[in-house]
């Protein structure tokens, strides 16, 4: 897999905190390695994620819940690609049970 030379921007949404926690610590771990410069942006509803849409905010990848409470992330991808066809959009479907969390 090739690395962006410059800045990846990188969008969490997910409207389970402890899931974007985890993806952003993975993150941050993986990209301090490489010596890296990127930034996240974390937004919890579909009505966050629409806002930010709207602001045409510019990501290089989105990780996206298929299923958010106040949201179908599919119909949110298919907003996503009317204004950018080029970001990598990675769907997550997700449970969490009283057990620890493992990614």
């Amino acid at each position: 897999m090739e690395i962006p030379t410059e800045m990846i921007n990188i969008l969490l949404c997910d409207d389970e905190r402890k899931i974007t926690n985890q993806l952003a610590k993975y993150i941050n771990t993986f990209y301090k390695s490489l010596n890296k410069e990127y930034t996240i942006t974390i937004c919890h509803s579909g009505l966050e994620l629409n806002k930010l849409i709207d602001q045409r905010l510019k990501m290089d990848v989105i990780f996206l819940d298929i299923d958010l409470k106040d949201s179908n992330g599919i119909a949110l991808a298919r907003k996503i690609r009317t204004t950018d066809k080029k970001v990598k959009i990675i769907f997550l479907i997700t449970k969490i049970s009283n057990q620890q969390l493992f990614l």
